[in-house]
């Protein structure tokens, strides 16, 4: 099996040259972002027209959303209003569309056929399957609708079992792309957004069930809730104040 895995390895040029005008292309998120995707489709996406680009929440200000240029050849489609997505919304390509995270596949598809999934993945084992490491988002079935699917080869991203196993045989090119996980740092907290917290934590009980996003007052809440007791977690994220509540 991994000879087929060798055989698909392309590189950058010859992978976009199978993309198509018109093209609607949805890419994995957050540790399995494809870096070299993001990163050269300013440059390949210039020689195409109406190319329709889904993504959850870029972590870098990549070029393709910030040059007013790419008006006619790209329609970025984020999911999540970030940080970056704020400073670049008002660019005539970039469209930001508020929805639920669970119907986020679903009126992609109503919308759309997926022609391509771009995603990350692991080195793959002794069986032939590969990995999208922590990806257990939408990418699963984004990639099982799609027509074409690439996958950028990460050494460093770890191999998890489940739904984000892939096939060798069910991925049409791999990409090698070699670069550490993107992070998000635990920032200090300040003494106003703990006070918020406070009055938060207030309102849970022992033995309520939990949801914590991305930020300072979720951070600042798994603190102040290590009194509690016998809380639970339901969630699409674990951050890093969940680990410290299980470990009380």
């Amino acid at each position: 099996m991994n000879h087929l895995f060798h055989e698909k390895y392309q590189n950058l040029e010859f992978i976009w040259n199978r993309i198509k005008d018109q093209d609607t292309i949805v890419t994995a998120m957050a540790a399995s972002e494809p870096h070299s995707f993001f990163a050269s489709a300013h440059k390949f996406a210039k020689s195409r027209s109406a190319l329709k680009i889904y993504c959850a929440n870029p972590t870098k200000a990549y070029d393709i959303f910030s040059d007013p240029g790419m008006e006619g050849h790209v329609e970025l489609r984020p999911m999540f209003l970030t940080s970056l997505v704020k400073d670049h919304q008002q660019m005539p390509h970039v469209h930001y569309v508020p929805q639920h995270l669970s119907q986020w596949v679903r009126n992609i598809k109503k919308e759309n056929r997926i022609n391509v999934f771009w995603g990350s993945c692991s080195l793959p084992d002794k069986r032939g399957f590969t990995s999208l490491g922590p990806s257990v988002c939408y990418e699963s079935e984004c990639l099982k609708a799609a027509e074409l699917v690439i996958l950028e080869v990460n050494p460093t991203l770890p191999f998890t079992a489940g739904s984000t196993l892939v096939s060798v045989k069910d991925v049409d090119y791999f990409l090698e792309n070699d670069h550490p996980i993107p992070s998000i740092p635990m920032k200090k907290i300040k003494p106003e957004t703990r006070k918020i917290a406070e009055w938060i934590a207030e309102l849970v009980t022992d033995g309520s069930t939990l949801q914590l996003g991305i930020g300072s007052i979720p951070n600042a809440l798994g603190e102040v809730l290590l009194e509690k007791r016998d809380l639970g977690v339901h969630t699409e994220m674990i951050n890093d104040v969940i680990f410290k509540l299980a470990d009380a």
